[in-house]
């Protein structure tokens, strides 16, 4: 099977759909399928290009025998939300003119189109290709957009609200098959009016990595990952500092960037605290290690309705390497997953509530013990349910039946 993969994010960028990206097309092409990746210049979540690479126009790499066609976009810091458009608007721009340019190099006889969104824009620019190769597309939403920004502060009848919902709707329309991450995103698209028979949920994923833990006196906490608007990463300093203010010795590792990191830095220089490292993004194999130094990763996402259907990838990273996570945010599928399988600790009432809880927690006398336990129930989970791996295999049958469906259907029109 020939699969065309329109993703703006790919390695060596060290995010979530970079990694879901890259580890379903390394799966896809060990198992006979050739994947053609059509992504952008990697810069993300620094905004700065990363070595090795140039600003040109368009450039062709192989990454784990993997064909990469990289496209010009536009990289500027992602301080507001009109440079976070310019930047994945630019994805379109160039991504249609390369199309252009080079769409014999990029697609020789595809069988399909998987176009994966967390920006609009690379789902649009999957729609041209697919419309133009007059071949299927499945498009894959990590996230719904509209959603996230009624999460953030905007009013369901805003202009930005009512324009981006219109465009994620109408690629779910015009695409054979759907694909969300969690049960919470496929009721909003029923809801929304997309049948339920094109939407399937392939989850979040991670595959095992043996990790060490150590357990010591002081509490190490660490969160690893975006410091964006949805994560309200502030919010858990504040956590942090409670804990230590009622005598608790912890220690507390920050490490990346994004739209609110301003914001944290600034907190930080204020208040200098001892207790608090605050690092720059790393890279994935970098990060590997951070894993055994910490007795739980922090998760967080703002304390919104809007946000009860999601589970940050940082979940799936983290319990896959056996760490238990301290989870901040809305009741919602993200803490029954850690909850209902003792994989951590979730923290979704009140501020006094949550502290009274989380000291509770890593204050008492069997705090080791019941890390340990969680670290195994972690790590079972994971094996049993959420393997990268598993989750490849069933997106890769859900692009099989698509195809064959529309080469089926479209021999039956030559027929009649």
């Amino acid at each position: 099977m020939r699969i065309l993969y329109v993703t703006q994010f790919y390695p060596p960028e060290s995010i979530a759909p970079a990694f879901r990206a890259s580890d379903h097309a390394r799966y896809w092409k060990e198992w006979g399928n050739e994947v053609i990746v059509f992504t952008g210049l990697p810069n993300y979540p620094s905004r700065k290009l990363y070595p090795g690479y140039t600003t040109q126009l368009f450039s062709e790499e192989t990454i784990d025998g993997i064909k990469v066609f990289r496209s010009k976009e536009y990289i500027g810091a992602n301080t507001s939300l009109m440079k976070r458009a310019v930047n994945t608007g630019s994805f379109l721009v160039f991504g249609l003119l390369n199309w252009q340019l080079h769409k014999k190099e990029i697609a020789k006889d595809m069988d399909i189109v998987l176009a994966t969104t967390g920006t609009i824009f690379a789902g649009l620019l999957g729609y041209r290709m697919a419309k133009a190769l007059k071949k299927p597309l499945v498009i894959e939403f990590r996230d719904l957009t509209y959603i996230q920004l009624q999460a953030t502060g905007n009013q369901a009848g805003s202009w930005k609200v009512r324009l981006v919902k219109g465009l994620e709707l109408f690629l779910a329309r015009n695409a054979c098959r759907v694909i969300v991450v969690t049960d919470g995103l496929r009721d909003d698209l029923i809801r929304a009016g997309i049948p339920a028979e094109k939407i399937s949920v392939i989850p979040n994923g991670a595959d095992l990595v043996s990790t060490e833990h150590h357990y010591e006196d002081q509490i190490k906490l660490g969160y690893f990952g975006t410091i964006g608007i949805s994560q309200n990463v502030l919010q858990t300093i504040e956590l942090a500092q409670s804990l230590i203010d009622q005598g608790l010795d912890l220690r507390y590792t920050i490490i990346g960037e994004g739209a609110e990191r301003d914001l944290v830095e600034e907190w930080v220089a204020v208040n200098k605290p001892h207790w608090l490292d605050l690092e720059h993004g790393v890279s994935k194999n970098e990060l590997e290690a951070r894993y055994s130094d910490v007795d739980m990763t922090v998760v967080s996402l703002v304390d919104d309705v809007n946000f009860r259907q999601s589970i940050p990838s940082k979940i799936f990273q983290s319990l896959a390497r056996g760490v238990p996570v301290l989870f901040l945010g809305p009741q919602g599928e993200a803490s029954e997953l850690i909850e209902e399988n003792n994989a951590g600790l979730a923290l979704c009432s009140t501020p006094e509530a949550n502290l009274n809880k989380a000291h509770a927690f890593v204050a008492g006398p069997d705090y080791h013990d019941r890390l340990a336990a969680m670290s195994v129930g972690a790590v079972s989970l994971m094996r049993e349910r959420f393997t990268r791996e598993s989750m490849a295999k069933r997106l890769l049958r859900i692009l099989e039946e698509a195809a064959n469906a529309t080469k089926e259907a479209r021999k039956a029109e030559r027929k009649g």
